[in-house]
Order: structure tokens, then sequence, then C-alpha cells
């Protein structure tokens, strides 16, 4: 019986969420939506857009911020050289966590603001934004045989349906160097309605690895990514680091833009995955 509810409950909300935070994630949804929708009349879904809603994802290189991408790229190699900058606790599993990444690159902001990125992400969700969390990280081999941290393994995340991620590769990333793997979204829903859920579960595991695709990506290549519907994983480098900038999205009212340093700072050590309350955040 308690499987059964279990799985009408993955049916029903694609997470282990609690009801009052689905429910409270999916109002502010639609009030979001109908908001821009009131103010953006004309506004048209782009091809780029529809992409994620089919795929789940989309790799999209944006020329006009290459220069940028890149001066970033150069400045986290030099932050990462000094242990004061970094949060080493998954360092021997190949994880390292770049502390408070929103005061050392405020210009990220400007960069998810910018008209050709704003309108990817407007027109998947069908509203504003705001930014949840930021976080710049590296991954590395790791120095032991078990995949201690859990992102290494297949899964969903658990987080409401209204949560979008943006990453930014900030080097050249293959499948050698650690390129994010995916099972497109269709294909995702249905093995989440046949049972898939635990990150560590064998009986999908063939299907899922017929199925993966490696999203690779030039310097400054985004990936948008929709991971509520989206199986996927981490993969560490088999050779060199593989560092990006990430970004959980969520609706809103109001506008990114003028954050404070104490709201950046904020937004850049808020890790916990997912927003319970919108409407106070």
């Amino acid at each position: 019986m308690r499987k059964l509810l279990k799985a009408l409950y993955l049916r029903i909300f694609g997470n282990k969420l609690s009801v009052k935070i689905n429910f409270l994630n999916s109002i502010h949804f639609l009030l979001s939506k109908f908001a821009f929708r009131f103010k953006n009349l004309f506004f048209k879904t782009s091809d780029q857009s529809k992409q994620i809603v089919n795929n789940g994802y989309l790799v999209q290189n944006h020329m006009n911020h290459k220069e940028a991408v890149n001066s970033i790229s150069n400045q986290v190699i030099e932050l990462f050289k000094n242990e004061e900058n970094l949060d080493l606790t998954y360092e021997k599993s190949g994880l390292i966590h770049l502390k408070n990444s929103l005061l050392h690159f405020p210009e990220l902001i400007d960069l998810l603001s910018s008209k050709d990125v704003r309108n990817i992400i407007y027109g998947f969700l069908g509203s504003d934004f705001q930014v949840f969390s930021s976080n710049i990280y590296r991954t590395t081999k790791s120095n032991t045989k078990e995949n201690t941290f859990s992102s290494l393994h297949y899964h969903f995340d658990s987080m409401p349906s209204s949560h979008l991620k943006v990453m930014i590769y900030l080097h050249d990333t293959d499948e050698k160097k650690g390129a994010l793997k995916v099972v497109n979204r269709r294909k995702s829903i249905e093995l989440r309605g046949k049972g898939f859920w635990e990150r560590k579960s064998n009986e999908f595991h063939k299907t899922i690895i017929d199925n993966t695709e490696v999203l690779e990506g030039k310097e400054g290549a985004f990936i948008y990514f929709y991971p509520h519907d989206t199986i996927h994983k981490a993969t560490l480098p088999e050779i060199g680091n593989r560092d990006i900038v990430n970004f959980v999205l969520i609706p809103t009212f109001k506008s990114n833009r003028g954050l404070g340093e104490d709201r950046r700072q904020f937004l850049s050590n808020n890790l916990d995955g997912y927003c319970i309350n919108p409407f106070v955040f």
C-alpha cells in the first residue's frame, strides 16, 4: 500500500516534497505567469525555449558573452589557488565549491539578465524569474573508489516543478572532462511513471544508460536544464578539472537586477536545493 501511495504521489507532484511546499510553489508559479503575460501580451516563445520544454535541456552558445565568461574563467582559476576561498568538504570525492560566488562575480547576474538569456528563460517558465541560489564549483578526479556525493548517481532533483537550472561551462567540456549526462524529458517522465526514483536503483540502469545524452559544450556554453522532469547525473572528469557556474532559478513578480551585497552573499550560500515558500523568499 505504501509503495502504491508513493507512486501516486510521484505521479502527481514529481517529487517527495510536502503537499504544502508543492501547493505554495504551484500557486506562486501560476500568479507569476499571469503577471508576466499581463505585462508582456505579445511575448513570443523562442524555439530554444521550446527545446527545453520538449527535451528538458538546451545547450546554447551565446557568442556575445564569450569575452565576459573567459574573464570569469581566468579569475576562477586564480581563486581556486587559495584554500581560504574554498569549501573542501567533498574534495576527496572530486567536488570543490568556491565560497561566495556572487560576491566575487556580481556580473553573473548581468549575464542572466541579458536579453538573449532572459528571453529563453522567460519562454520556458512563462514568467519573470529570480535567482534562488548561485554556485561555482570544480569537479576533479576522485581520490576514493566510492561515489560519495549523491549527484554522481542518476536522479531527478526533488524540487518543485517551477524551478529551472542554468549552468555555464567555464572551460571546453566534453565527456572526458565531466560533461553533464541526461535522459530526455519524455523518457525520464516515462521511467518515473514506471517507478524510477531512488538514486542507486539497478532496475532501470540499462534503460537509462541506453538513453543517456552527454551535454558537451565549449567554454561559455549555457546549459538550460529542467531537473524536476529530467534524469541526470554529474560526472567526474577523467582528465583535468571542470569549472562550472550553477544557478537555480524560480519564478517571481520582481526583477533579479540590483541585488545588494548581503543578498548576493545569501544567494551564494543558499544551497538547500529548493524554495519552501516563494511568497516570502
